[in-house]
């Protein structure tokens, strides 16, 4: 979904991913293959008129996010469809993603899915406060690559993870992956 939208910042992430080990988000596992449309093992999701203070993300490893805006009805979390569902498109309004150093804004339109990457560690952003009609939502996503999901990978990778102060003197130290609680799956 965002290898077409910004190559640069996708490589960049995978390869972060693939020097580390860090397994995406779809991956139940360690050590797997990352697909060719990996790019972040980590995924936020906002909604209900979520809004924020401009920040940088000081907590990625990533230079880079990708985010994806969705309008959705609320009451299935289905695409708002722009013919059935005039009104509640056009008493929604604001919620822009923000830009401030560059005085840029995306000024989402109720009825469109936006795709963006960005600097997220080195460019402030925000969402400003929005009126979302009844029924309605735009659901945000964003992709990266957090320090600590960096640092745990690499401490699992080195074998540092069994010398963490959290790890030391439990009798009953024990690292499994999904399949160990919910069944094993034949292969």
């Amino acid at each position: 979904m965002f290898k077409s939208l910004g190559h640069i910042p996708f490589e960049s992430n995978r390869q972060l991913m693939q020097e580390n080990e860090i397994p995406s988000f779809a991956s139940g596992k360690f050590n797997t293959h990352l697909s060719q449309l990996d790019c972040a093992p980590h995924i936020t999701f906002t909604s209900n008129g979520f809004y924020n203070q401009p920040h940088r993300d000081k907590g990625d490893a990533s230079e880079f996010a990708f985010g994806l805006f969705v309008p959705t009805k609320t009451s299935d979390g289905t695409l708002v469809d722009p013919i059935v569902d005039t009104s509640l498109i056009k008493d929604s309004t604001g919620g822009q993603f923000v830009f401030p150093d560059y005085q840029f804004c995306i000024k989402f339109k109720p009825d469109v899915v936006v795709k963006v990457v960005w600097a997220a560690k080195r460019c402030k952003h925000c969402t400003l406060p929005g009126i979302e009609a009844k029924g309605f939502t735009r659901v945000g996503m964003s992709l990266q690559i957090t320090k600590k999901s960096l640092s745990i990978c690499q401490a699992i990778k080195s074998g540092l993870i069994y010398l963490r102060k959290s790890y030391l003197d439990k009798k009953k130290l024990y690292f499994g992956g999904h399949r160990n609680y919910m069944g094993k799956s034949s292969k």
